[in-house]
């Protein structure tokens, strides 16, 4: 017996359960009527969300934006405490003494030969292989560069920089020069680039702080008016198949997507959007000033992001290629956990893996159930089985994890509860309980089961 894992949590009747069943349940209802409705409201089960902490256990800064590279690791540039950079257990941060322009970073991007570009508030910097290069355009186009807000990688591999200036720039060594003007603080008014999507067919679209969303077709630039009194407006998806740009207003509700060659109202979700992104299954995702909404069924859902997450204003959401929500907010970094209620085929000694129910990207380790109803481990490329498992996987509809995704509550089609710890498991335990019984399993175990 696996020592290390051992199924169900000890539990003390009169206090933990009651406490521990309010903490997971109320949740829903603590979401404002007037913003989500219970019927609206929709926890995703599948999903682990945590606040991302660095190896000495703090909470990183603002989180303005985050990139991936090509094997995997994350970047991401935040307000104040440099640039950040993992992969599973590597971490590493840049920050002034390592050669940056500055600790106030706002944006991060990859481009084609693996080199990270970094905007901040004092300059734009590229890493390349550990290390720190200022960058400028200053002799060749006059634009020092030395306060970026955003940095785009084009469709071309050509990479995209605004400033405070409103002075858009590209960069592609392939062309000479490489350095070129996209757009001048004389032709945006001064007014600096909040965001920047590209659609299907080519065109690409800007937003100005202060005035019209602007597109550009490869030949000219033309204002574009969604909506009355131009202010503060967002454009996303980065890139957008046909009919499906999303422009929104960082200071009102309503949302717009471009459909042929106009804009159509869109289905609100109640709350000022800073951010736009799609998933991997075409769900559209907005940040907003009240945590991350997903759009399905022709309405917005509000996500449960857990108690230690909460609600935070939203800059930036990014889906990674292990299928993890990498949320950047004005809190700290988050990530959601993926996937967790999936079906593969596998097998361990013929044994076919029926469910699997925690998968990590960062140790690999797989936890499931397999066909004879065994709770599976798999560390590497090896399966190991760890007890029964009498709770058919067919029967489970719904399962969350807390407390750093040791701590499972799961529930089977009869609506019973099941709460355990993966600190805990015993070949002894599994067996289904009657409603309000209480059994002890041994000195060290006990379970509970509700309804």
């Amino acid at each position: 017996m696996n020592q290390s894992l051992q199924m169900f949590v000890r539990l003390n009747l009169r206090s933990s359960i009651v406490l521990l069943s309010w903490w997971i349940f109320a949740a829903a209802p603590l979401v404002p009527i007037s913003q989500t409705s219970a019927e609206d409201y929709q926890p995703l089960p599948t999903w682990d969300f945590r606040l991302y902490k660095t190896p000495d256990g703090d909470i990183l800064p603002r989180s303005r934006d985050i990139a991936e590279d090509r094997e995997g690791g994350i970047w991401v540039a935040t307000w104040g405490g440099g640039l950040h950079y993992f992969d599973r257990t590597v971490w590493r941060d840049f920050t002034e003494r390592d050669g940056l322009p500055g600790d106030w970073t706002r944006c991060v991007e990859v481009d084609a030969k693996g080199r990270v570009w970094v905007g901040t508030g004092d300059g734009l910097a590229r890493i390349d292989r550990g290390q720190v290069e200022i960058l400028s355009c200053s002799e060749e186009l006059g634009v020092p560069l030395d306060d970026i807000y955003l940095i785009e990688r084009m469709k071309d591999d050509s990479i995209w920089v605004s400033d405070n200036r409103g002075n858009l720039v590209s960069f592609n060594e392939s062309e000479t020069p490489a350095w070129r003007m996209v757009l001048s603080a004389t032709a945006t008014s001064g007014n600096r680039i909040n965001s920047l999507a590209t659609e299907a067919d080519g065109t690409i679209w800007v937003c100005l702080r202060d005035q019209n969303l602007l597109s550009f077709d490869g030949e000219e630039w033309t204002p574009s008016t969604p909506f009355e009194g131009q202010a503060w407006l967002g454009v996303g998806p980065r890139f957008s198949e046909p009919d499906s740009l999303l422009c929104f207003n960082n200071f009102d509700t309503p949302i717009y997507r471009r459909e042929g060659d106009g804009w159509v109202p869109f289905p609100e979700c109640g709350r000022r959007v800073f951010t736009i992104a799609r998933s991997p299954g075409g769900d559209y995702f907005a940040g907003t000033d009240y945590g991350v909404y997903r759009f399905v069924d022709g309405k917005w859902n509000l996500l449960y992001l857990g108690r230690e997450v909460g609600r935070p204003e939203v800059d930036v959401l990014l889906f990674a290629k292990d299928g993890s929500l990498w949320i950047g907010t004005r809190e700290g970094l988050v990530r959601g956990y993926l996937p967790y209620w999936t079906r593969e085929i596998g097998s361990k000694r013929g044994v076919g893996l029926s469910t699997i129910l925690l998968s990590d990207p960062d140790s690999h380790t797989v936890y499931g159930i397999d066909s004879e109803n065994f709770l599976v481990k798999k560390d590497g490329a090896d399966w190991s089985r760890i007890a029964p498992f009498e709770v058919p996987s067919d029967q489970v509809v719904h399962w969350t994890t807390l407390r750093d995704g040791a701590f499972w509550m799961l529930i089977d089609k009869g609506g019973n509860r099941f709460q355990f710890d993966l600190a805990k498991v015993s070949v002894e335990s599994g067996q289904i309980l009657e409603r309000e019984e209480i059994s002890d399993l041994g000195p060290d175990l006990r379970v509970f089961q509700t309804s």
